[in-house]
């Protein structure tokens, strides 16, 4: 994702590829409860780059709340995250918690294309 590069003077800078897009990917949607089917309004989201090395709470990370009624548009690079519901934000300490809840994460793309609405079951 986004990471700061240092170039000294007159060096050459290997292994970076640096990509400048307009296009914005974006995903709309609604999250509701597993168990009862019911929209949860309101609640934490969390959208992470799928590739877990590409992780880092100051970037990369979107995050968002749903609205009243359980929907939501997120915005941003194109590409494949894994969404995380986050009902207690106070336990989102490290990314290590983040990790440990990735088999309950689903996996969404953002496209700059249109798409159909998607559904969350949230666990």
């Amino acid at each position: 994702m986004r990471q700061t590069v240092k170039v000294e003077s007159g060096r050459d800078v290997q292994g970076v590829r640096v990509v400048l897009s307009t296009q914005v990917g974006s995903l709309t949607g609604r999250i509701v409860s597993a168990q009862s089917k019911k929209v949860l309004a309101r609640i934490a989201f969390l959208l992470a780059p799928v590739d877990t090395t590409k992780w880092s709470f100051r970037q990369g990370f979107i995050s968002a709340y749903t609205d009243i009624s359980g929907g939501f548009t997120v915005k941003g690079a194109p590409g494949e995250y894994l969404l995380f519901v986050i009902s207690n934000l106070q336990a989102m300490r490290t990314i290590d918690d983040l990790k440990k809840m990735v088999p309950e994460a689903q996996r969404v793309t953002l496209k700059t294309t249109p798409q159909s609405e998607v559904e969350i079951s949230a666990p």
